[in-house]
């Protein structure tokens, strides 16, 4: 059965915006707390995405807890402020489709102008859902033994 231009322009602006969708988004969350254990709300946390330099900010509620959510595969830059405080800056943090990556922020007592970095190459347990996932790069998919380098053979 052949199907008209227009029937196949009309499915493609239907499931366009599903298929964008689906290209996953990723939440980096967690909590703010001083070094003694305690809770700090109201401190401002900025995420910037380090190759297109776009920047989310939110601000820690009452619990001392902050979500930043759809955000864009990518690498990330954390840095959170509050006045008395030492900036807490992390880079590196690379996060995957449909990731959810928990950052937990200890504040020192200090001045805003002095921080304090913290490495970020590390592996993470995903702790809000119990799925398993796997991301294939592209460096693995053309290591794939294929038969005429097509993938959907």
């Amino acid at each position: 059965m052949r199907t008209s231009g227009a029937v196949r322009f009309s499915l493609a602006a239907i499931l366009w915006p599903a298929l964008a969708w689906g290209q996953g988004s990723v939440t980096i969350f967690g909590s703010v707390t001083d070094s003694s254990g305690a809770v700090v709300p109201g401190v401002g946390v900025a995420v910037t995405n380090t190759a297109t330099g776009v920047a989310r900010s939110t601000v820690s509620d009452p619990t001392g807890n902050y979500v930043v959510s759809q955000l864009p595969i990518g690498v990330y830059a954390l840095k959170a402020e509050a006045p008395g405080f030492k900036a807490f800056v992390q880079e590196n943090i690379r996060v995957q489709v449909d990731e959810n990556r928990q950052i937990n922020i200890v504040m020192q007592v200090g001045a805003v102008t002095e921080s304090i970095n913290v490495a970020a190459e590390i592996t993470q347990v995903e702790t809000r859902s119990g799925s398993l996932r796997e991301v294939v790069d592209s460096d693995r998919i053309v290591g794939l033994p294929l038969n005429g380098r097509n993938p959907l053979q």
